[in-house]
């Protein structure tokens, strides 16, 4: 590890972990953005998934374009600040050259040996 850098961001989405502590029986996901408008959906619904609202594979399989569903994916691409930061931080780490022009269409193909780096991201839930 002498010549390692380690980036660890425990969790993104700390008004959502409120939430979650706070009422564990909701099994809450989503951050709990005052500002979305959720016209319909119950208190204990609204807000987006975080991990939905990437802009790599936004609103494929796996996610609801619902605003009262646990996977609402957001209005839009990065719409939420937790999503802005962490993909800023993230662009800050991996410099333009090591990052993939059309992800999507390059999902199966390897980077060079001279590209050095990865990116993990673990989850958990439940209690």
């Amino acid at each position: 590890l002498e010549h390692t850098e380690i980036h660890l961001v425990f969790y993104v989405n700390p008004d959502g972990r409120d939430v979650a502590e706070k009422n564990p029986e909701l099994y809450w996901r989503k951050n709990v953005n005052p500002g979305s408008k959720q016209d319909g959906c119950s208190k204990n619904s609204r807000g987006v998934d975080i991990n939905r609202n990437f802009d790599f594979m936004w609103s494929e399989k796996g996610a609801s374009n619902n605003p009262c569903d646990e996977t609402y994916y957001g209005t839009s691409a990065g719409s939420e600040a937790e999503t802005q930061a962490i993909a800023a931080y993230a662009n800050s780490l991996f410099p333009k050259e090591q990052r993939k022009r059309d992800p999507m269409k390059e999902m199966d193909v390897a980077f060079g040996e001279e590209i050095m780096g990865v990116y993990i991201d673990v989850h958990s839930s439940g209690g």
